[in-house]
């Protein structure tokens, strides 16, 4: 592939299969052509007539309409990059201009960090926290310890539940630096009944499709919507009740976040995501509720590296990924049973 010449600097064009078609060479392909009749000339408007000024009136505008398009394309060219990623942590992204070339370094505006810490630097006090994860499972256990390091305090944990046996969002409990939980299931998770027993701690309980329905719909950008579920219970105290086809249903609104934090198990550098079976749970919905996303991942794929049919989170939706091989995944509650003695094995014969 040849390059693509900038128009206005050499006056060449990007031709066919690749091929770069400059002024010169269109110059010598016009000399040999065969030269053509001088066609007759024009016979000149009356002095009187006022089309020559109309003519000329027209050129200068189209001609400055055409400076103002060429202008917007420059324009357009050197900040489309930045576009891609609006993060004002990361530096301007590099210009490409080769025709049909795939920029294949991410270069310095890569999501990448080096460390969960460079990921959460501009966590600040008061910030919601979307953290996937069902219980321990799938949860993003390097940020999740990070942000205790932070220093942020008065936090809004927005997640399925808030840890249990004193690990994953647990030691943010004990910690004492949230301020709210909003979740669907408490559980035996001891350290959250005990602020919620003593007042400590502000527990908001969803319905758990309500839960995920909330978080989509700021997502897709609706404030609010209206479902049966929860109506005539507790969960419809303080909600608007309208009737649908008979049937009552209650005003949810979105809910967004600041920061979610997901743990994958596969990433590029441009933060397409492959999720491992059901550490999926929560991950892609919050991905898109919350402003600034963050992706924990065990492997760190290259780029094509993961089959378009595999992304079960395109890029578009990440903001920074860090890179965790090691992860402790400890079991809540390891469930066995007696096993019955092996039998014998079978004796073969000669």
């Amino acid at each position: 592939m040849g390059k693509c010449v900038q128009v206005g600097v050499t006056g060449g064009v990007c031709g066919a299969k690749g091929k770069c078609v400059n002024a010169a060479a269109t110059k010598n392909a016009a000399a040999k052509r065969p030269a053509k009749s001088t066609p007759e000339p024009v016979q000149p408007a009356p002095a009187s007539s006022s089309l020559p000024y109309i003519s000329l009136g027209v050129g200068v505008v189209l001609g400055g309409v055409a400076g103002v398009l060429a202008a917007i394309a420059s324009t357009r060219e050197t900040t489309l990059m930045d576009d891609v990623n609006p993060d004002p942590l990361l530096p301007s992204a590099p210009h490409a201009h080769d025709c049909g070339a795939a920029m294949t370094d991410p270069g310095p505006w890569q999501k990448l960090r080096p460390t969960a810490a460079d990921a959460l630097a501009d966590l600040r006090d008061g910030a919601a926290i979307m953290v996937g994860g069902f219980g321990l499972c799938g949860n993003a256990e390097a940020l999740i310890e990070a942000v205790l390091h932070t220093g942020a305090r008065d936090l809004t944990i927005i997640s399925n539940n808030a840890g249990n046996l004193g690990k994953g969002l647990a030691t943010w409990l004990r910690a004492g630096i949230v301020a709210k939980v909003v979740c669907t299931y408490i559980g035996n998770n001891e350290d959250l009944h005990r602020l919620m027993a003593d007042g400590s701690l502000d527990v908001e309980l969803n319905p758990q499709g309500t839960f995920v329905e909330r978080m989509r719909a700021a997502g897709a950008g609706i404030p609010a919507f209206f479902t049966p579920t929860g109506a005539g219970t507790v969960v419809a105290q303080g909600k608007e009740t309208r009737i649908f086809n008979g049937r009552p249903c209650l005003l949810e609104t979105a809910l967004f976040a600041d920061y979610a934090l997901i743990r994958a198990d596969r990433a590029d550098p441009y933060g397409n995501v492959r999720f491992r079976a059901t550490t999926r749970n929560f991950a892609p919905i919050m991905a898109t509720a919350a402003r600034t996303t963050i992706v924990e991942c065990d492997h760190l794929e290259a780029l094509g590296g993961i089959g378009p049919d595999d992304i079960h989170l395109p890029g578009v939706f990440v903001d920074r990924i860090v890179h965790v091989p090691d992860h402790e995944d400890p079991f809540e509650y390891r469930m066995s049973r007696p096993r019955p003695a092996s039998a014998p094995a079978a004796q073969g014969t000669s």
